[in-house]
């Protein structure tokens, strides 16, 4: 299915190319019709019955004659007839390199919202986050309540909606990695969240901190406002971590999140000493626009592979990385030698 899908998308492209080479050859005979006769004729010294004039042969034997033939007309033909091909592959190369360059961006994202999880869970942060029973802090204790074993998505509504630090936290650290490859033009008339247009701002600081030449470029700011919005908006975290307390795999050590302590109580959304903290980072990454289009007009919306929003053909990227929480062990009980 996808092949006939892709096979209908470049329809398009491969009529406009026969078109094109069936005018080119009609225009070549016509201007050889106009011609001379001594530019017509084979040169004295050569025999005319091993050089027959051109007319007498068919279409497709003139232009492979065409072809061998080296003066410059013929040559511009050859480079008419081939461009459209030729650009038709630095697009797809191109393209086929931003897809790439996005798949490893993605991949860092992954591991930066993983190394935020594994630094901003077990601290102490003054939020909203209620304080267990048992407990003096919220350390340990995952943002939104969430529960072992279940993932919890993290995304620019989530994130106002749960009013927790850290799982702001853990969630721009993607946002803020996938912010190199989202499009610097505009591409959404929604109302950017204020936490992007802070994150522009001490973006556009930074850069013209570390770049004198930078200060007068006044496009800067709105380009960076706009590749900060757009990478905000697309870009998700699905965090999920295990109690190897409660439910150890085979082979694994118990770690420590108090189950049946005795002074200790037990808290299902809290995360112990060397517990798996997985992350799963997701981008609707923004394909080029232009002749493009023609290749994914075809097949956009057909799989949900590649989707049509807002005139931008987007594909989702994602990565997953998983990482164990190895800070705070203030509750795991200590036995001193005397």
């Amino acid at each position: 299915m996808f092949a006939s899908a892709l096979a209908q998308a470049c329809l398009p492209i491969v009529l406009a190319i026969a078109v094109c080479a069936a005018l080119a050859t009609l225009l070549l005979r016509a201007g050889l019709a106009h011609l001379p006769l001594h530019r017509r004729q084979p040169l004295p010294e050569v025999d005319a019955r091993s050089h027959p004039p051109l007319e007498s042969f068919s279409p497709v034997q003139q232009l492979r004659r065409l072809h061998r033939d080296t003066r410059g007309g013929v040559q511009s033909l050859a480079f008419v007839l081939t461009f459209p091909i030729f650009m038709l592959l630095v697009l797809f190369i191109v393209q086929l390199s931003q897809l790439l360059i996005g798949v490893v961006v993605v991949h860092y994202a992954a591991f930066a919202a993983a190394r935020a999880a594994c630094v901003w869970i077990p601290a102490v942060t003054s939020d909203s986050t209620l304080v267990p029973a048992g407990r003096s802090s919220n350390a340990n204790l995952l943002p939104g309540n969430a529960a072992a074993g279940v993932e919890l998505l993290l995304d620019a509504q989530a994130v106002d909606v749960l009013a927790s630090r850290k799982a702001r936290e853990i969630w721009s650290a993607a946002a803020l990695a996938c912010v190199a490859i989202s499009p610097s033009r505009s591409t959404s008339t929604a109302p950017a969240s204020p936490l992007a247009e802070s994150t522009a701002g001490s973006l556009t600081t930074v850069i013209r901190a570390l770049d004198a030449g930078a200060a007068a470029n006044g496009r800067l700011p709105q380009r960076l406002s706009n590749k900060t919005n757009d990478a905000f908006a697309n870009t998700s975290v699905a965090l999920r971590f295990d109690d190897r307390s409660a439910t150890p795999s085979a082979g694994e050590f118990h770690s420590y999140n108090p189950l049946s302590h005795p002074t200790v109580p037990h808290v299902p959304a809290e995360v112990g000493w060397q517990d798996p903290v997985q992350v799963t980072v997701r981008h609707r990454f923004a394909l080029l626009p232009g002749p493009g289009r023609w290749l994914v007009k075809g097949i956009a919306n057909s799989d949900g592979r590649i989707v049509l929003e807002d005139g931008i053909y987007r594909t989702t990227l994602s990565a997953t990385a998983t990482m164990t929480v190895e800070g705070l062990q203030s509750l795991r009980p200590r036995t001193y030698a005397p």
